[in-house]
């Protein structure tokens, strides 16, 4: 379970390249031989004081994803698991 944690972690404090993210809560996709999760930056709460929501987005399954992604891929060496939170604004001059 630690191992779990170590790698949620090390995703949270990551970024990756330009992928833009669709209505699914997290994407993720390989680049060489790193492996890019795409999902909404969490925000803390304000009525539940220091409640994380991570916008629809279950951590386990991302941590299972990230697993089954490395156990099914046909690439070797070593892999790097990055994540880019992304913040959707809109143009307030638009």
């Amino acid at each position: 379970m630690k191992w779990m944690l170590s790698i949620l972690l090390f995703i949270i404090m990551s970024s990756c390249d330009n992928h833009s993210l669709t209505e699914c809560s997290y994407q993720t996709y390989w680049q060489d031989n790193n492996l890019c999760v795409v999902m909404k930056r969490p925000t803390v709460g304000i009525i539940e004081l220091g409640k994380t929501d991570w916008n629809g987005v279950e951590l386990d399954d991302v941590v299972e994803t990230i697993y089954n992604e490395c156990i099914q891929t046909e690439r070797s060496g070593n892999a790097i698991v990055w994540v880019r939170l992304e913040n959707p604004q809109t143009d307030k001059y638009a």
